[in-house]
């Protein structure tokens, strides 16, 4: 049973930013907002709290996913609190600048290092073999865009169906991001990273078993 909600931003690239301090003090004197750069295990909590006030969980084991631009957020939900959390640098910005950064569509050696980091980087999260979850719950501008691309209806709202999602992901990496925008009416930011984030998703369903 897979859920999407809205996303969270992404603060992975200004955590890591050299000039971060500097982004935070320009931000305040020139645009009056007060910034604060939070780590990744908060940013999980931030939409951890945001998830449990829009789903009603119960006593149900959840995985949440968060997947911004820089970072993904893994957070195990039990008996309606965190038990553990976890922050990888499986953003979709970054594979898509590490491994696909390119117009074109995505070709096998292209293909075979993205699956390769990720599963070499999801291989280390210990919450991901653990019991099996009885929801997984993706948040992010990505996961929400993928729903709509392949629902799947489930009891707390609008779902992904993951064998559409693996198909369509197919479709998607076999053409450039400008025929994707073309066919499936996608926004220009969202053309190209989708992909990757099919990808880590798929990688996270296969472990968990919900593929």
């Amino acid at each position: 049973d897979w859920s999407s909600d809205v996303c969270s931003s992404d603060l992975s690239a200004v955590r890591e930013a050299q000039n971060a301090e500097l982004l935070v003090e320009r931000a305040s004197r020139e645009a009056g907002v007060k910034l604060e750069v939070i780590e990744g295990v908060e940013e999980a909590r931030l939409v951890l709290v945001a998830v449990l006030r829009a789903v009603s969980l119960g006593p149900r084991r959840a995985l949440l996913i968060d997947i911004g631009g820089g970072s993904v957020e893994f957070t195990v939900i039990a008996g309606g609190a965190p038990r553990v959390s976890v922050s990888l640098p499986l953003g979709t910005v970054r594979l898509h600048e590490a491994f696909l950064h390119s117009e074109e569509a995505v070709n096998a050696e292209r293909r075979a290092l993205l699956t390769e980091y990720i599963e070499r980087l999801l291989g280390e999260v210990r919450l991901l073999g653990g019991p099996a979850p009885d929801v997984v719950i993706a948040t992010g501008g990505n996961c929400d865009a993928v729903a709509n691309l392949a629902p799947a209806a489930t009891d707390d709202g609008l779902g992904i169906d993951v064998a559409k999602m693996a198909v369509m992901r197919e479709e998607m990496a076999a053409l450039a991001p400008v025929q994707r925008r073309e066919r499936w009416g996608l926004r220009g930011d969202r053309a190209d990273v989708i992909v990757p984030a099919m990808f880590v998703l798929g990688a996270v369903a296969e472990r968990v078993g919900a593929a």
